[in-house]
C-alpha cells in the first residue's frame, strides 16, 4: 500500500494542494482515483459556461508526479 495525493487546479485558479491524500495499493489504482473524478468533475461544468479546464495532479509520498489527467471543456448554447 502506498499514499497518494491529488492536486486539482481549475483554469485560471491556483492548484489547491491535497493535504490529506490517500492510501492506494498500487500506483495504477491511484491513476484510476485521478480519472473517476475528474469525470465527476466534468459532470459539474455547467452549460454554457465557456472554455476552461480542470486537471489533477498525482503525487506520491516523495512529491514526484506519478500522473496528470486534464479535461478541457467548451460549452456553447446557439439559439435556432
Amino acid at each position: 500500500m502506498a499514499w497518494f495525493f491529488f492536486e486539482v487546479q481549475r483554469a485560471g485558479e491556483d492548484p489547491v494542494p491535497d493535504l490529506i491524500g490517500g492510501e492506494f495499493d498500487t500506483i495504477e489504482r491511484a491513476r484510476q482515483e485521478a480519472s473517476n473524478a475528474l469525470y465527476e468533475m466534468a459532470m459539474d461544468v455547467k452549460p454554457g459556461s465557456g472554455p476552461t479546464s480542470i486537471q489533477i495532479t498525482v503525487k506520491n509520498e516523495l512529491g514526484q508526479i506519478v500522473a496528470r489527467r486534464t479535461a478541457r471543456f467548451e460549452s456553447e448554447d446557439i439559439e435556432p
